[in-house]
């Protein structure tokens, strides 16, 4: 994960000040390596992409275990680092949770 932060730096620091950068944070909520994402996980994530000058960051579900719980969780922690109208959201329907997720997220 350090390489990739080092890298997304890197990148936004040669772009032109006028273009918006959107993050995708794949695997918010679980890994197919780890498991379950820990806040403290997922908090240090954020913590390190919104200093480097990430404008939007979208919370992804990629593994499509995520309950609306876990998205009123994830969409509470990234609101301190991005504030609510940066953040976007990205929904796998795997175990059929995506539409209830959809509607916590916009809650």
């Amino acid at each position: 994960m350090n390489g990739s932060i080092v890298r997304i730096k890197e990148i936004i620091e040669h772009l032109p000040k006028d273009v918006s950068t959107r993050l995708y944070l794949s695997m918010s909520f679980h890994s197919p390596f780890t498991d379950f994402i820990s806040n403290e996980d997922y908090n240090n994530v954020l913590e390190r992409v919104a200093d480097i000058g990430v404008n939007e960051i979208v919370i992804s579900d990629t593994t499509g275990k995520a309950t609306k719980e876990l998205v009123n969780n994830r969409v509470f922690l990234t609101q301190k680092f991005f504030g609510t109208h940066r953040i976007a959201c990205h929904f796998h329907d795997t175990f059929g949770h995506a539409l209830e997720n959809i509607e916590e997220a916009l809650r």
